[in-house]
């Protein structure tokens, strides 16, 4: 939020500490814009039908800003870039372009001056533009941060709002522009980004970062009730040799129009991870940025056709420790099963395909895997993996980072600031890293069977989920001088090499998806472009809670849906359960009276929008004829899941938060003139829904539409409606429906409304 007018010293001000200690500018003489003042101007546009971005190519900087949605004009006086290191602050507006490379869609400037070589690339996109730099340096130097746009607009917006991920870690997403009409979004796309901002001005920049991780009178150690992780900027420390380029991260800039509908948070308690501060966005912002986002997250290549059943052994109870021969026959019993439920995927519960029980990070087993990239099974753990193989399903195994790996490699270890060797690794140095890439590689070449790996447990500097008894965070720092690392802050680089583990693999070795439980939360969604699925916030508590999460998800985090992480619970009731004290604030978030069944169970994963669904619970059945029932219905679902998988991509979000007091919630899935709509209702009052049968839920103009019901079966058509119109949804207390729309030959025909209860409507 602005916080009321600055001057421009306090501006400045903020301006050194976002920069480093050099400041912004260098701490220079003159004023801080003066690009266009020494220069005459040479200008360039790129356009599409939703924007345009003027550059002015004597200096490389965006001078104005047309949004087309809504017609409103922008000014800017801007510095592209600065670059902070031990040599001082190098910025754009004191060099001199000595290149220009126009494309239709794309713009490079290339300049020169105070030692460096700098080409500025700009990239339009569908409704957004991003830049970043390219940079050389003619001497050694050690860059600290890098700024990446510090620009001030006219006329000024009448808010400037920084939008975060809302977690314990406060992982920035984006800065909204707003204006009357609507306005811009911009940002990074980089977890530890931090802005400076006036009224009219506001400049971001990025490098490494430290946590101030406040634990006080936490129930949870993530439970943050209004009191998100401070995040404070720090060196990148990253020596740059002469001649040596380093690409920048990427900012964006893009357009969205107000629909005067909103988003808002509705926290009924306290979850883990995600705050309760109050949130209102407006749903025009949401979904230009869930457009966006797809830019940086693009579609990864599937390793599979239609929707899969995922057993995972963790969440279903199985044997957690090294697989023995008594765990064998339990193993071979619940696969047996599994396949009979119509499970394609299998996964155990230890990690390292059954070697090691999960959060025994020092164990024998951890401490020696993969010296001389050699890795073997036990003939328990080998008896059950060619088991799945003879069942005809696929593995999923996982490992964890935060693991006291290779023993035999001191030299690889963290080294705090006394000179001790912590038992972790060091992830700041490439050669660790390449080994854990190299070792996972090796294992997928061995064992045909794996389609998919995930990783558990924290990765990434400072996740605060690794602070349990006798353990440390894994660390900000490492001290050793023989890491291939600055000694100090390895955030920036610690995060790089996670990611380029992630790259590596995933493109390398195509077949694998790749899925994260912990591992990497703290980097928000942009720690996510090599990763298919994600376990959303934190561990599942039934399916109203499933849905909770996979909203923030779409609607905070901006992710493509079918990235969430879907379970499938067979039941679920709560009031069965003991709640300890500790914990209610965050248990009665999803705590109901009601027994959640397969139906409600499978229905809310569905509408999660994803390929694959996780089932954490193996079925208990009381006869034959239920468990019948139950697998005829799973089949067919499963069957209609693979046949509309293209809908099921493409999701909007009804109603609200789930979970909200009172509320019922639901989302569309719709391509052009057809598709589905889930509803459902968590509450012990019947509620009605009104949905609007018009672009919000993505329908195309101009035709009539018959909405049915096909689910619960037999309930059939609610009518035809006009395009424009809305569709009376009755939803009786913990009940789900499923809608199917498509164009009606016919006249518009509703069929018998509903009354006598609330009307909630979808925006």
């Amino acid at each position: 939020m602005n916080k009321g007018k600055q001057s421009r010293r306090e501006f400045m001000g903020k301006v050194v500490d976002i920069a480093g200690s050099a400041g912004l500018l260098g701490m220079v003489s003159g004023s801080m814009l003066t690009a266009t003042q020494a220069k005459t101007e040479k200008l360039i546009a790129l356009s599409n039908q939703n924007l345009t971005v003027t550059i002015d190519t004597s200096g490389g900087q965006i001078t104005a800003l047309h949004n087309k949605w809504t017609g409103e004009h922008h000014q800017l006086e801007s510095v592209e870039f600065a670059i902070v290191s031990d040599h001082g602050t190098q910025t754009a507006d004191r060099m001199v372009v000595t290149g220009i490379e126009h494309k239709a869609d794309s713009l490079a400037v290339t300049l020169e001056g105070g030692g460096y070589h700098v080409q500025i690339h700009y990239l339009l996109g569908e409704a957004w533009i991003e830049k970043w730099i390219s940079l050389t340096s003619n001497t050694p130097l050690m860059l600290k941060r890098i700024v990446l746009g510090n620009r001030k607009y006219t006329p000024a917006f009448r808010e400037i709002y920084a939008h975060s991920d809302h977690t314990a870690y406060s992982v920035p997403i984006n800065w909204f522009l707003r204006s009357a009409k609507g306005g811009w979004y911009t940002g990074i796309e980089f977890p530890f980004t931090v802005g400076e901002q006036s009224d009219s001005r506001l400049s971001l920049a990025y490098g490494g970062w430290q946590w101030k991780y406040d634990l006080a009178n936490r129930h949870l150690a993530d439970m943050v009730d209004e009191r998100p992780a401070s995040v404070g900027l720090a060196d990148m420390n990253v020596a740059l040799k002469p001649g040596e380029t380093l690409t920048s991260e990427r900012e964006f800039l893009g357009v969205y129009q107000n629909t005067g509908s909103f988003r808002v948070k509705a926290m009924t308690g306290t979850p883990r991870i995600l705050t309760t501060t109050a949130e209102r966005l407006d749903w025009g912002e949401v979904w230009a940025m869930q457009a966006f986002m797809r830019q940086p997250l693009p579609p990864l290549p599937a390793n599979h056709e239609g929707f899969l059943l995922y057993m995972n052994g963790w969440w279903a109870g199985l044997p957690g420790g090294p697989i023995t021969p008594p765990d064998l026959a339990v193993y071979k019993k619940a696969i047996d099963q599994s396949k009979e439920l119509g499970a394609d995927v299998f996964a155990f519960s230890p990690t390292w395909m059954g070697m090691a029980e999960f959060f025994k990070r020092s164990a024998p087993f951890v401490e020696s895997v993969g010296k001389d990239l050699e890795f073997s099974l036990s003939p328990s753990a080998q008896q059950a993996v060619e088991y799945v193989e003879s069942r005809g399903m696929v593995l999923a195994p996982y490992s964890e980072a935060a693991s006291s790996y290779r023993e035999d490699r001191p030299d690889w270890k963290l080294v705090n600031p006394a000179g001790t060797k912590l038992g972790q690794l060091c992830w700041a140095n490439p050669e660790p890293t390449d080994w854990f890439f190299k070792l996972h590689r090796k294992i997928f070449d061995t064992f045909k069977a794996i389609k998919f790996w995930g990783w558990d447990g924290g990765w990434l500097p400072g996740e605060p989920e690794e602070l349990l008894p006798d353990q440390q965070y894994l660390s900000w720092e490492c001290h050793s001088t023989e890491h291939g690392h600055v000694p100090g802050n390895i955030s920036y680089q610690a995060y790089q090499n996670v990611m380029s583990f992630f790259r590596r693999l995933r493109t390398e070795r195509p077949q694998v998806e790749t899925i994260v439980a912990w591992a990497v939360k703290c980097g928000g969604p942009w720690a996510l472009r090599y990763i298919d699925s994600h376990e959303n916030f934190y561990e599942n508590e039934g399916p109203d809670d499933l849905r909770f999460q996979m909203w923030y998800n779409q609607n905070s985090s901006f992710l493509p849906c079918e990235k969430n992480m879907a379970q499938i619970w067979f039941k679920f009731s709560p009031s069965t359960r003991e709640m300890p004290e500790k914990s209610q604030d965050y248990w009665k978030i999803w705590y109901t009276k009601q027994t959640r069944d397969y139906v409600y169970g499978l229905m809310s994963a569905l509408s999660g929008g994803v390929d694959f669904g996780y089932i954490v619970q193996l079925p208990q059945f009381d006869s034959d004829t239920e468990k019948e029932t139950y697998l005829a219905f799973l089949r067919q679902w499963k069957k209609w899941a693979s046949e509309n998988l293209a809908y099921l991509k493409v999701k909007r979000d009804l109603f609200g938060q789930p979970l909200r007091q009172g509320g019922i919630d639901g989302n569309a899935h719709v391509i052009k003139n057809r598709g589905f709509i889930f509803i459902f209702n968590p509450t012990e009052e019947r509620h009605i829904g009104r949905i609007p049968l018009d672009q919000r839920i993505l329908l195309t103009t101009g035709e009539n539409y018959e909405v049915r019901v096909i689910h619960p079966p037999a309930q059939g058509s609610l009518g035809s409606f006009q395009h424009g119109s809305s569709v009376l949804v009755d939803m009786p207390p913990g009940t789900c429906k499923v809608l199917q729309i498509g164009p009606s030959q016919g006249p518009a025909i509703a069929s018998k409304i509903p009354t006598g209860a609330d009307i909630q409507d979808a925006f």
